[in-house]
């Protein structure tokens, strides 16, 4: 699979490919369109779910939580629903309760997505790393690998010093779920998945 500068015209040979990092307080998705034909990769657009988890309230933190996977589920159903391969890099571990809380909370939102979604794949931290050329990216090689693929994204900027920035603390999200996106082309379900859209055209 290769990035793509220039817009496909052939609208048989299209897929929608989406890429998600899980995380429950800043949820990255990122949407492209693959010309299964050509081998090119656009991505059409950059998403951030992030939960209103009411601070301010003196809500439980269990029904926060309840809150907060409601909140995610319903924003990753509105941007899915006209995908045709999603691509998910699924958090292993955690180290500490609250960690250990959180990651439980994002993979029942995966496998309930795996139910309502189609062609659903699943790649590791390392698989994602490893697209970047290197085992163990800083958050910032991670973030200039994802921009230097494709510059002309809806990257998050800021301004400051009559400058515009990258806003690292949303764009590494997109980024890793933009590199899911690259693990999971190499993955054999993905290509058979292609395979199989060939033979229907």
């Amino acid at each position: 699979m290769q990035h793509s500068k220039r817009k496909q015209t052939n609208q048989r040979h299209l897929l929608t490919i989406a890429g998600l990092d899980p995380s429950l307080s800043n949820w990255g998705v990122v949407k492209g369109t693959l010309d299964i034909i050509e081998g090119y990769f656009d991505v059409d657009s950059l998403h951030l779910i992030h939960p209103d988890k009411n601070k301010k309230t003196k809500m439980r933190q269990n029904s926060k939580d309840v809150l907060s996977a409601q909140q995610l589920y319903k924003g990753n159903i509105e941007l899915l629903h006209d995908v045709d391969i999603v691509i998910a890099e699924l958090p292993t571990g955690s180290q500490s309760a609250r960690a250990s809380a959180a990651y439980g909370i994002c993979m029942g939102i995966v496998g309930a997505l795996t139910l309502d979604l189609d062609n659903f794949i699943q790649v590791t931290p390392m698989d994602v790393k490893k697209v970047v050329g290197n085992n163990n990216p800083t958050k910032s090689e991670m973030i200039d690998w994802a921009v230097d693929m494709h510059p002309d994204a809806n990257w998050p900027l800021y301004k400051r010093d009559r400058s515009w920035y990258i806003s690292e603390a949303k764009a590494e999200h997109m980024a890793d779920a933009l590199a899911a996106i690259y693990a999971g082309a190499e993955t054999k379900q993905f290509l058979n998945l292609i395979n199989q859209y060939k033979d229907s055209l």
